[in-house]
C-alpha cells in the first residue's frame, strides 16, 4: 500500500545538547538512526536538494519520507 501526503510538517524539540551534536543527529544518516530507530536520512543539505528518510536495511531499505531542503545553515538552521 502506498501513502502520499502533501503540505508541510513542523517538528520542534528543545534539548540541552551541544548544537554540533544536534546538527549531526539531524543530518548524518548513521546518527539519525540512533535517534529515530529504523530510519536513516540522506541529503546533500543544499537549498533545493532532496531529503530522503530511508528504512534501515534491517527493515527493508525502502524510502519512507521525502522532502526538499529549504535552508541549511550548519549548526544554526535547518528547514
Amino acid at each position: 500500500m502506498g501513502f502520499t501526503s502533501g503540505g508541510s510538517h513542523r517538528f520542534r524539540c528543545f534539548s540541552p545538547a551541544d548544537t554540533s551534536r544536534v546538527w549531526n543527529a539531524l543530518t548524518d544518516g548513521d546518527q539519525t538512526r540512533r535517534y529515530l530507530p529504523g530510519l536513516s536520512v540522506e541529503s546533500s543539505w543544499c537549498a533545493g536538494a532532496p531529503i530522503r528518510f530511508l528504512a534501515s536495511p534491517e527493515v527493508d531499505g525502502q524510502c519512507l519520507l521525502v522532502g526538499t531542503v529549504r535552508c541549511a545553515q550548519p549548526g544554526r538552521l535547518l528547514s
